[in-house]
């Protein structure tokens, strides 16, 4: 008995500071959003989410439940990047033809990373090769990824004839940046797939 009266004491203590715990304006329903990645780190304070989901066009932005003060209240995921420079079309002997036939370089691909370009081989209508032109590959870890990823994006774009392919998991970046070269390859030649 000498136990049980400071312990329901201690419990109704704690329950009385639950219940009157209240969340700052700031973190209760906070909105994440997603923003494209900047080719180059800002030294700046991260923006707000109000601040991302009005300025980025075509951001998502979710409603999560309260976070601890110390978890970042803005995250930004992969999105697709921009493209920066065209290049030309690259012929090959044949050249390219209305029947669909010929080699074509895609846009390259500013990413956080580093630029990603693509070359697509179209014969007869059908894309028979696709070759990395430049990936990143200033950091082991880009490297690995693109040397995981490479063949298994080659794989779904011989398989799926088109630009419409599965992302690659732990390669986002990489898999979004190849499919927008590879389209842009695919667009140059005029291919329907």
């Amino acid at each position: 008995m000498r136990r049980a009266l400071p312990a329901a004491v201690m419990s109704a203590a704690g329950l009385g500071l639950v219940l009157t715990f209240k969340t700052s304006p700031a973190v209760s329903g906070t909105r994440v959003a997603t923003k494209a990645p900047s080719a180059q780190p800002s030294a700046a304070a991260p923006p707000t989410s109000a601040e991302v989901a009005s300025s980025t066009p075509g951001a998502t932005a979710v409603t999560v439940g309260p976070r601890p003060p110390s978890t970042p209240v803005v995250a930004t995921a992969a999105a697709p990047p921009k493209p920066t420079a065209a290049t030309v079309p690259i012929a090959t002997a044949a050249g390219a033809t209305s029947a669909g036939s010929g080699t074509f370089a895609g846009e390259t691909m500013e990413t956080r990373f580093g630029p990603i370009q693509v070359q697509v081989t179209l014969q007869s209508g059908k894309i028979v090769d696709v070759v990395e032109l430049q990936v990143p590959n200033d950091r082991r870890r880009s490297i690995a990824i693109n040397n995981a990823a490479g063949p298994i994006l080659r794989e779904e774009v011989l398989q799926a004839q088109s630009a419409n392919i599965d992302t690659v998991s732990g390669a986002t970046v990489t898999s979004d940046a190849y499919a927008q070269s590879l389209q842009a390859a695919l667009d140059q030649a005029h291919f329907a797939g």
